[in-house]
């Protein structure tokens, strides 16, 4: 390797090892996940580094810290049974549904924050961490499912609320 692009190279290499360890560091709360079908999470509560949650309300992202949340709850916006269709014929408005139908479901989310005020939009992709005495485990947070098909809405699971401990300040330790 030549020296001078080595050189070049290693402040840049430098700046973003210190900013992901900047990153690393951002404050997890404790906290539960309750799921439609009665099961929970316990734990701390943390997001992938250097990500926000991210929700659209009307024409606005908002980026939300995980600290600055109370509760978030999620219902249904729209939920039905789909089916694959295909037009047989080129040009023809006429079409033919196939295969076994489907289930899709919308979801709207209602944040509640520390300071008590709501907000109502759907929520961006979104992967929770929850680390308790298992390890740490993965949610992911959605605006939209899709099942496949055959299976029903109730086969589609889906986190109904995700509740903070306290007041919306870091956990501690």
């Amino acid at each position: 390797m030549n020296i001078k692009l080595f050189i070049l190279i290693l402040p840049a290499w430098l700046a973003s090892v210190v900013n992901w360890c900047a990153i690393a560091e951002e404050p997890a709360t404790r906290g539960r996940i309750e799921f439609s079908n009665g099961q929970a999470m316990e734990g701390t509560l943390s997001l992938t580094p250097g990500k926000k949650m991210k929700l659209f309300v009307k024409d606005t992202a908002m980026d939300l810290d995980l600290n600055q949340i109370r509760e978030i709850r999620f219902t249904p916006e729209s939920e039905e049974l789909a089916q694959k269709y295909r037009f047989p014929e080129a040009g023809k408005a006429f079409k033919e549904k196939w295969g076994d139908p489907y289930p899709t479901r919308s979801l709207i989310a209602e944040v509640t924050f520390a300071d008590g005020t709501t907000a109502t939009g759907h929520l961006f992709t979104t992967v929770v961490y929850v680390e308790d005495a298992k390890g740490a485990r993965k949610v992911i947070l959605v605006a939209k499912q899709k099942g496949e098909p055959g299976q029903s809405l109730d086969d589609l699971v889906f986190p109904v609320s995700l509740k903070m401990d306290g007041d919306g300040r870091p956990a501690q330790g």
